[in-house]
C-alpha cells in the first residue's frame, strides 16, 4: 500500500463518505454478506461493527469473501473497469478524430451511456464535462492542421467538427489566446500577444512562477517573466509580459523555427495557467466563508510548471524540505544537467539529462540519499517509457494516478502535485501538503491543523474544482487576514 498507513477509524469514514481516492488502498469486506466492496461503492453500507478491513482481493477471499458485482473490485486492482474502459476508448477516438461527433449528446450515444452517467463518468476519470473534452479535443486538432499549412484557416474548423465560423473562431481563440489566423501566422515572427481571460490574477501568477529568485531556468522581475526552454533540441527563451488583458510573448533564439513558436505558445499558455478552463462549482455546497475565499482573488487560474517532467522533479526534490532548500537543491540539478540556453540561462534538464547522473552525484550537492536514488530513478522510468509521463493527460485520472504511485519515491502527494501541476487536472486534492493545511487551520480558525480525513472533509465542498481551491488557500497565506469569519 502506499503512502500513508489508513488507522481503522479513517477507513470508516472514507467507506461512509464513498471517497473514490482511497479505491485500490484498501478493500471493505462486510462479514453478513460476505461480500468485498470498493470504499466508493454506492451500495448502501454496512453497519461498523460488521466492516472488516483488507489490503488486496486475494486476501478477501482468503478469508472467505467474494467480490461485489456492482462496484467491481477485482476489476479495479487489475486495472480493469469496462466503463472506463468504454470512456477511454471514446476519448482516444474523440482526440483522433473530433469531427465525427457533432455534440455531447453525440459522445453519450457513441458510448452507450447516459448524458447523466457520461458526464458523472467525464468528470470523475478526466476532470471535464463532455462539452468540454469536445471542444478541447476539436481545438487541439485545428492547432495540428493550422501548423501543417494544408487546409485553408478558414476551413479548418469545419473540418474538426465546428458549425459554423463563429462557434470556431470564439472557441480557438478562447482557448489559446490568439485567432486561428495569429496561431497559423506564428512561425513568422517571434511575438506574439496572447488574450487574457477577464479578471485574470497575474500577480498570483507571478508570485508563484517567481518563487525561486536566482533561479537558472526562470527569471521574474515585476511583471515581466523570462523562461528558457528547449524546442526539439534549439534553446530559447520565453520572455512574456503581462497586463490587465494581455501578455505579450517574445522568443529569443538563435534559430527560428515553427517549432520553436509553437512551443513558446505551449509554454506560455502553461505559465499563464490558461491551458485548462476550470469546471463550474457546485456552489449549493459552499459556505458563505468559502465563497469569501474565492472572492478575494476571482479570475485566480492553476498555473503549471514548463512540463510534466519539471512538475515531477520539483515534487521529488520538495519532499520533505523547506521551500528555500527544496529551490537551492532545483537549482543545483539545473546547473549541473540543464541545457544552456541564451543569456547565460539554462533550461530545465528533461528525463534523458536527470536519467545520466548517478545518484552519488545528487548526494554531493546535499540531496539525501533517498531523494537522489528516487529522483534519478523516475528520470530513467521516463526516459525508458516505463512511466509515460506525457501521456497520462490522455488517461482516466485512476490510471494516471496508479501509474505515478508505481514509481519508488512517489507518494499520494507527489502524485496529485504531478497531476496538478504537470498534467493540468481540475480535481486534485494534495494531501498532507503543510502550505494547504496551515492555510485550512488559518482559514476556518481551527484549533489544530487537520489531518487527512480533515483536509479531504474541508475540501470536499469544492469539488470538481479542488485544484483551484487549493491555490486559492495556498494563495490566502500572504493575507494579513485569512480567516474567512
Amino acid at each position: 500500500m502506499t503512502g500513508m498507513r489508513l488507522e481503522r477509524q479513517t477507513m470508516l469514514r472514507g467507506m461512509y463518505r464513498r471517497d473514490g481516492a482511497l479505491d485500490g488502498r484498501y478493500l471493505v469486506a462486510v462479514q453478513t454478506t460476505k461480500i468485498y466492496c470498493l470504499p466508493s461503492c454506492p451500495a448502501r453500507k454496512p453497519k461498523p461493527e460488521n466492516v472488516l478491513f483488507f489490503l488486496s482481493p486475494d486476501a478477501a477471499r482468503a478469508a472467505g469473501f467474494r467480490p461485489c458485482r456492482r462496484c467491481r473490485p477485482d476489476l479495479f486492482h487489475r486495472g480493469v473497469d469496462p466503463d472506463i474502459d468504454v470512456l477511454a476508448e471514446l476519448v482516444r477516438r474523440l482526440r483522433t478524430d473530433p469531427q465525427r461527433y457533432a455534440s455531447a449528446r453525440a459522445l453519450a450515444s457513441a458510448s452507450g451511456f447516459g448524458m447523466t452517467k457520461l458526464t458523472a463518468l467525464a468528470r470523475e476519470h478526466y476532470h471535464a464535462t463532455p462539452s468540454r473534452l469536445l471542444s478541447q479535443a476539436r481545438v487541439a486538432r485545428a492547432r495540428q492542421l493550422l501548423a501543417s499549412d494544408r487546409i485553408a484557416t478558414a476551413e479548418v474548423g469545419f473540418a474538426v467538427g465546428f458549425e459554423s465560423v463563429a462557434a470556431w473562431y470564439s472557441n480557438f481563440k478562447r482557448m489559446t489566446g490568439l485567432s486561428p489566423g495569429d496561431y497559423r501566422a506564428l512561425p513568422g515572427s517571434d511575438e506574439m500577444i496572447l488574450t487574457l481571460p477577464a479578471g485574470y490574477r497575474a500577480d498570483a501568477m507571478l508570485r508563484i512562477q517567481g518563487r525561486d529568485g536566482e533561479s537558472p531556468s526562470e527569471r521574474v522581475v515585476g511583471a515581466r517573466i523570462v523562461k528558457a526552454f528547449d524546442a526539439h533540441g534549439t534553446r530559447a527563451l520565453l520572455h512574456l509580459r503581462v497586463d490587465s488583458s494581455r501578455a505579450f510573448c517574445r522568443v529569443e533564439c538563435n534559430a527560428r523555427s515553427s517549432e520553436v513558436m509553437y512551443a513558446a505558445h505551449t509554454l506560455a499558455m502553461r505559465l499563464l495557467g490558461l491551458e485548462a478552463a476550470p469546471l463550474a462549482l457546485r456552489r449549493h455546497t459552499l459556505e458563505a466563508r468559502d465563497h469569501a475565499l474565492l472572492a478575494r482573488r476571482p479570475g485566480l487560474r492553476v498555473t503549471l510548471m514548463g512540463d510534466a517532467f519539471e512538475a515531477l522533479c520539483w515534487a521529488i526534490i520538495g519532499q520533505q524540505v523547506n521551500l528555500r532548500f527544496a529551490s537551492t537543491l532545483r537549482r543545483r540539478l539545473i546547473e549541473r544537467c540543464g541545457r544552456p540556453a541564451p543569456s547565460g540561462m539554462r533550461a530545465h534538464p528533461a528525463a534523458e539529462d536527470v536519467a545520466g547522473l548517478e545518484p552519488m552525484e545528487l548526494r554531493r550537492m546535499q540531496f539525501s540519499g533517498r531523494k537522489a536514488e528516487h529522483l534519478v530513478g523516475a528520470a530513467r522510468a521516463v526516459a525508458t517509457g516505463e512511466l509515460p509521463l506525457t501521456q497520462l493527460g490522455d488517461w482516466p485520472v485512476a490510471r494516471a494516478r496508479h501509474a505515478l504511485l508505481q514509481q519508488p519515491g512517489i507518494g499520494p502527494w507527489t502524485s496529485e502535485y504531478v497531476l496538478m501541476r504537470g498534467i493540468g487536472l481540475a480535481d486534485c486534492v494534495l494531501v498532507g501538503d503543510a502550505g494547504l493545511v496551515a492555510a485550512l487551520q488559518r482559514f476556518y480558525a481551527l484549533p489544530e491543523r487537520p489531518d487527512v480525513e480533515g483536509t479531504r472533509a474541508l475540501l470536499g465542498r469544492f469539488a470538481p474544482q479542488r485544484s483551484l481551491a487549493t491555490e486559492h488557500f495556498w494563495q490566502s497565506l500572504s493575507d494579513k487576514e485569512s480567516n474567512g469569519t
